[in-house]
Order: structure tokens, then C-alpha cells, then sequence
């Protein structure tokens, strides 16, 4: 069996050609089966609808699992579970895709399981980036016009790297000195994303979800297929990175866990996923691991035999 996958297309307005080219070009390589394994765009479920219609002409079976983008919401109090379970469901069943998130499906003789996945910072970078770097969590906030700015804090603040802790990491907002220069990042799933639960929490939600899945399609086919947005193994991360944002954004990028419940599989053959942007295929244990993301503009869709 043949799988033409991506993920990360992050369309907008800009960059609806280079979506568009991406379509045509996963429908071209007649494979058996279509994987989108997250952040597709971001905005109104009509804007999915338009996105997903690009990719209306492949004829075999078209999988989904939404990405952190496609469940974010704009509002001061985001409904993150009604845009998951239901608006986005919803808009990706109508464009004749199989949400893979609510039940698994068997093609053939191979069983698709999957879901979106979460994070909780078990995939952080241990070694620091910088010997020099000093850093300070904050919390973000939605500022005056809506989009996300840092709240002040001098709870902990002129961190080394070792010292940051899970509940740093929960804050989502990092204000770091390297050499002199002062710098800041926000992980934006703090203000348009809210489960009303802690990310460690969701993973639990997710493992479980990825485990009945499983369950549900043991002895069923000859070979398993999972994917995830989020990121399953600490093998996905060829090396540390030297850049603070980076090293920092790893801590997001997915959990552990979920590659454990993916290693129990005993007819696990290949693991999608995304999130990271760092397009690669290489070998967990006995089967293959694909991040089919297309983020990076020199990147393009997957082909994958299974």
C-alpha cells in the first residue's frame, strides 16, 4: 500500500498556491491512500472546507488528524473542545475526509489509527543552548488588540537552563539574555487553546484515545499505521540545537507517551506525524517513523509503502 502525506501546510491567503501545488501533487502519485497529519490552516471551519476541497480529486480514502493550529480559537475564552470534537469534525466529514481522530479505518488489509496528540514537555532538549543564556518564564496574556503578549512576573526569574521546570514550561512564555541581547518567544497555544485541563492531562487523553483505537483494530488487519500531529519519539530530534527558541520549543512539540503506546503496537509498521517542521523518515525499533511536514517551503509530500 501506497501513502501520500503531509502536514504543517499552515495555509493563508499567501500561501494558498503552494497548498494548492501540494494537492496536486499528492493526487498525482495515485497512491492507495491520503494523509494530512495536522495544522492545515487556522480561522473559520469554511476556511477548511475551501482547503480541503483542493484535495477533492484523490479517489482512494482521505485521512485527517487536526494539528494544536486547527483547534485553536480566537476568542477571550476559547472552546477548544466544541471546535475539536465537533465544528472541525464536522467541516472535515463534509469534505469528504475520515476524521481519524473519532474511529479508527481499515484499508485493505491495513488499520489507520490516530489523533491529534499533545504535549508534556518529556521531549524538552536537556542540554542547555547557550552556557551564557539567562532566562525568565512569563505567562502570556491576550493584550488590548487581542493578540498574545507576556505578562511580567518576578516569581523565578534570571534562570540557567537546568533550572527551568515543568511548571516554567506550563507558562508557555520565555524572556531570555544571551551576550547582551534581550529576546522573547510565546508559545500561542496559551491564548487560543483551552481544555480546561493541564497538557499533561491531555496527553493522558490522547494516550488513551490512541490506545482504544489500537484495541479496537487488534487482529483485525496485517499491519498498523499511526498518526499523530504531535511528535511520538525523542529519535525524531537528530541533534540539540545551539538557538534558545528552538531548544525551548521542544518542550511542546509532543510527549513520550505517546511513542510508548505506539511501541506496544506488535503490528506497528510506520508512524505519521508532523509538528516539528523538520521533514525526515528514519527507523524506532522495528518500524519507520515519517515527519511529513511540508513547513519548510524546500519540503514536499511524503511518498509512503507500507
Amino acid at each position: 500500500m501506497n501513502i501520500a502525506a503531509a502536514s504543517d501546510l499552515h495555509v493563508s491567503s499567501l500561501t494558498l498556491p503552494r497548498a494548492a501545488a501540494i494537492a496536486q501533487a499528492m493526487i498525482a502519485a495515485e497512491a492507495d491512500v491520503l494523509v494530512l497529519a495536522g495544522d492545515l490552516t487556522s480561522g473559520p471551519t469554511e476556511r477548511y472546507r475551501k482547503v480541503l476541497s483542493l484535495f477533492a480529486d484523490f479517489s482512494g480514502p482521505r485521512l485527517f488528524v487536526p494539528g494544536n493550529h486547527d483547534v485553536w480559537v480566537d476568542a477571550p475564552k476559547p472552546n477548544t473542545w466544541r471546535r475539536y470534537e465537533t465544528e472541525l469534525a464536522e467541516a472535515v466529514k463534509d469534505s469528504g475526509f475520515h476524521y481519524l481522530d473519532h474511529t479508527p479505518l481499515i484499508v485493505d488489509d491495513v488499520a489507520f489509527i490516530g489523533c491529534l496528540g499533545w504535549y508534556d514537555y518529556s521531549l524538552r532538549q536537556v542540554g542547555a543552548p547557550s552556557e551564557t543564556v539567562c532566562l525568565t518564564p512569563m505567562r502570556p496574556a491576550r493584550g488590548p488588540d487581542g493578540r498574545p503578549e507576556l505578562l511580567e512576573t518576578s516569581v523565578r526569574a534570571d534562570l540557567t537552563w537546568d533550572e527551568l521546570t515543568e511548571d516554567d514550561y506550563a507558562l508557555k512564555g520565555l524572556v531570555w539574555t544571551d551576550n547582551g541581547k534581550r529576546k522573547s518567544m510565546i508559545w500561542n497555544d496559551a491564548v487560543y487553546a483551552d481544555w480546561g485541563k493541564s497538557d499533561a492531562e491531555m496527553v493522558k487523553f490522547f494516550v488513551q484515545r490512541l490506545q482504544a483505537q489500537a484495541d479496537e483494530v487488534a487482529g483485525k488487519a496485517r499491519a498498523t499505521v499511526a498518526v499523530t500531529h504531535c511528535v511520538p519519539f525523542l529519535e525524531a530530534f537528530a541533534r540539540d540545537t545551539e538557538d534558545v527558541s528552538w531548544a525551548y520549543t521542544r518542550a511542546y512539540l509532543g510527549s513520550t507517551r505517546i511513542g510508548d503506546v505506539l511501541r506496544s503496537i506488535p503490528n506497528l509498521r510506520l508512524s505519521i506525524f508532523g509538528h516539528s517542521h523538520v521533514a525526515r523518515v528514519f527507523a524506532v525499533d522495528d518500524f519507520a517513523a515519517a515527519n511529513v511536514s511540508v513547513a519548510d517551503r524546500e519540503s514536499g509530500p511524503v511518498l509512503l509503502e507500507v
